[in-house]
């Protein structure tokens, strides 16, 4: 265990206390009892200075490596945010793992927890001010420099996961490959907006039934098209607008997390929704292009504010990365009942080769139902469903829209959620 800094401090007071009285010692020294007080006094001064430079010497040491150190964790706890979004498993709560983590190394170290508590907000401030200069040079200077940064994202979210506090918060799936989630991201931060958000291609309808306002009608199509930065981006397809519109004058506040508090239910339900909220800053984001696509599609099929209905979609990726392709289900009834017209088509996919990316399903605009107005969280038969087919098919990911927002949920948080039994 390395001498505290209070120690340190008590031993130059000391030394100081002694050198201030040399004058005295000196002008004694013809003194025989004097001369003999002298040399024992100087003997004990001249310990009681290499001592000092020698604890002097080891503060240092300890004082940059303690430096180092917190240097180390503000970055880790400014930037592992990241790590989710490159397929790391995040803890959604890490406050208290971190924190007991860090009064530990603090004692262990001998620094006092709040000498460490002011050195790692100092770091952390610099580190949150330092992260969006360097995403923003990487994005301006070109697609290779965005993927060389977030390579190495992806290498800090490794080292995190090993780190004697961290490792509690981020860990690292067997089997890692930085690539695709690298190529993922590097394509979100260099979509442009002006780019037109539209599927390249018109969807194949694999089944049709019935009038869309008919109860109980179906529809499932699917579309393959280029996977290209805008579909991951959050430019707004053509007629979104309108939707936009709607939504502003049906709902009063659709701000997620307004929606998450007012939903209600019991107390299972309310768990779910609080456990959104409480990760809301991590997994609750504009919606995308695609999902956008999606839910404008159900719109224009089924007016929102006339007959709010759900659809179902899953997003796959090809085996050579280049493709995606987007299953889209609806079932004119209150939910999407048996999921089998949908799921089996992905589960022929998933087993030519292609990636399950995300499952998505909306949850629409209820006006005058609290419980049922757009809230991003899912319920028990949600949950239950995403925690099955992850294991069934290496589903990365569970998103629900309203249109507006979209919650996306990381594999890894499917145990978190209550669900049916």
């Amino acid at each position: 265990m390395g001498v505290s800094f209070h120690q340190i401090g008590r031993r130059f007071e000391g030394r100081e206390s002694a050198t201030s009285n040399l004058d005295a010692i000196w002008d004694s020294a013809a003194e025989p009892m004097l001369n003999k007080a002298f040399r024992k006094v100087m003997a004990v001064l001249s310990g009681l200075a290499a001592l000092a430079a020698a604890v002097s010497g080891a503060a240092q040491a300890q004082t940059a490596a303690q430096a180092a150190r917190l240097d180390q964790l503000a970055r880790y706890a400014v930037e592992t945010p990241f790590c989710a979004r490159l397929g790391f498993q995040v803890e959604p709560h890490p406050e208290p793992l971190f924190d007991s983590g860090f009064k530990r190394e603090a004692v262990r170290s001998g620094m006092y927890f709040a000498t460490a508590e002011r050195g790692f907000d100092k770091a952390v401030q610099r580190h949150a001010d330092a992260l969006p200069r360097r995403l923003a040079q990487a994005q301006a200077e070109s697609s290779a420099a965005l993927a060389a940064l977030l390579a190495s994202q992806g290498e800090l979210c490794s080292a995190a996961a090993a780190d004697p506090i961290f490792a509690r918060i981020v860990k690292q799936p067997a089997g890692y490959e930085a690539g695709p989630a690298v190529a993922q991201l590097s394509a979100e931060l260099l979509a442009r907006p002006s780019e037109r958000c539209a599927f390249s291609r018109p969807p194949m309808v694999l089944l049709e039934e019935g009038d869309p306002h008919q109860p109980g009608s179906r529809w499932l199509q699917v579309w393959e098209v280029p996977d290209t930065p805008v579909l991951w981006s959050q430019a707004d397809p053509d007629g979104y607008q309108a939707f936009r519109a709607a939504v502003a004058r049906h709902v009063d506040d659709p701000d997620p997390l307004r929606r998450l508090a007012e939903a209600g239910g019991d107390a299972q339900h309310r768990a779910n929704n609080a456990r959104v909220a409480a990760s809301a800053v991590e997994w609750i984001r504009p919606a995308r292009c695609l999902q956008k696509l999606l839910q404008l599609s159900q719109h224009e099929r089924i007016d929102t504010f006339t007959a709010p209905t759900e659809f179902a979609a899953f997003i796959l990726r090809s085996p050579d990365k280049g493709q995606l392709r987007i299953y889209a289900y609806t079932v004119n009834q209150d939910g999407i009942g048996r999921m089998d017209p949908l799921t089996d088509p992905v589960i022929a996919a998933r087993k030519e080769g292609w990636e399950v990316l995300a499952g998505l399903h909306n949850h629409a605009f209820h006006p005058g139902r609290p419980a049922l107005n757009g809230p991003l969280a899912p319920s028990l038969p949600d949950a239950q469903f995403n925690s099955r087919f992850a294991e069934d098919t290496g589903m990365q990911s569970a998103w629900i829209t309203n249109g507006l927002h979209t919650v996306e949920i990381p594999a890894s948080a499917f145990p978190l959620f209550e669900q049916d039994r």
